[in-house]
């Protein structure tokens, strides 16, 4: 979950949230908690915007890590 939590903070604190905890629901499902940085209440659009920002982060990540196997098998 550390692996997640140090791609996902940077996001999170360019959005002015933090990161308050982070559970595993199923085997590939995260709980994610936020809350903002400015204390103001965290609305839906905010959810799906963060929802949004947090998937491309991780799918940045895997291509990345994808990337790096297909270049070691060549």
């Amino acid at each position: 979950m550390e692996k997640y939590l140090e791609k996902l903070q940077p996001v999170a604190n360019e959005m002015g949230l933090n990161i308050i905890d982070i559970e595993y629901v199923g085997k590939d499902i995260l709980d994610i908690s936020i809350a903002r940085q400015d204390f103001e209440s965290v609305d839906l659009n905010m959810c799906a915007a963060v929802a949004q920002a947090f998937g491309e982060a991780i799918d940045f990540e895997i291509s990345l890590d994808v990337g790096s196997l297909s270049r070691t098998n060549d």
